[in-house]
């Protein structure tokens, strides 16, 4: 099955990621190692993405609504992957921010579209870290939230 891993720069965000590149040998490109950006759903800013290939970082910043119910709006750093995976980051957000549910951290999609199945590994803007995921297309969005507040190192494996 081919499916989109996504680095998420989400809603009312702007955000700091260093990816290791691990044993997969990255192609240089203005993406490091990934593929494209885009903006999903209405948002109200466009996103954007920059790389710094000296120090493997990537700094992200994006507008939306949020990832939750049965939509989403946010930008996606985004690679297309198939069969299992462990994708792992050091995530902070670049200054304080107001907004709790602004999100950095792992996405799992199987589209682009605004409703699309997912499951996502995230740091809230408030520190919260959840699992969320979305079963079917235009679902309700589910979340398992943990006991660990703010880590900056972020991981999601999908076996």
């Amino acid at each position: 099955m081919n499916r989109a891993s996504y680095l998420l720069g989400s809603s009312m965000a702007l955000a700091v990621v260093a990816v290791a590149p691990g044993r997969a040998s990255a192609q240089q490109s203005p993406l490091g190692l990934f593929q494209g950006d885009s903006d999903v759903g209405q948002v109200t800013k466009r996103g954007s993405v920059t790389y710094d290939a000296a120090r493997a970082r990537y700094t992200i910043a994006g507008s939306g609504a949020n990832m939750w119910f049965d939509r989403d709006a946010f930008h996606f750093v985004w690679r297309r992957i198939g069969g299992n995976v462990i994708l792992t980051a050091r995530a902070q957000f670049d200054g304080p921010g107001g907004e709790p549910h602004r999100k950095v951290g792992w996405s799992v999609r199987s589209s682009l579209e605004s409703g699309s199945p997912h499951v996502t590994a995230a740091v809230h803007g408030d520190g919260l870290v959840a699992l969320q995921f979305r079963r079917t297309a235009g679902g309700v969005t589910e979340e398992i939230r943990s006991p660990v507040s703010a880590p900056d190192v972020i991981q999601l494996e999908c076996l």
